[in-house]
């Protein structure tokens, strides 16, 4: 079973990154939790985002989303993810 490896980071305005790879470095998308208790993600650039209304972090869409752009990138369809760094940026609410 191959499994990736994500970290989570946030950037001085608040915007959250999932990123892969060696070192971490490659950024598979921005997401981001508002005030209005709204996650968004965006997977196809920064004018159309997913929206999950509710507060609570949509942690299949994340899984899937790790998983798919991850396959995109490399053409290897990982079984799952593993945050290894930054989950408490998506579980403290």
């Amino acid at each position: 079973m191959k499994t990736i490896e994500i970290t989570i980071l946030k950037d001085e305005n608040g915007l959250l990154y999932a990123l892969d790879g060696p070192g971490r470095s490659n950024v598979l998308f921005p997401f981001q939790y508002r005030e209005s208790g709204d996650w968004f993600f965006w997977l196809n650039g920064l004018f159309t985002p997913a929206v999950f209304e509710g507060g609570e972090f949509p942690t299949d869409y994340f899984r899937d989303a790790c998983r798919a752009k991850h396959f995109i990138r490399t053409g290897e369809m990982p079984d799952g993810i593993t945050i290894i760094k930054g989950k408490k940026l998506i579980t403290n609410r």
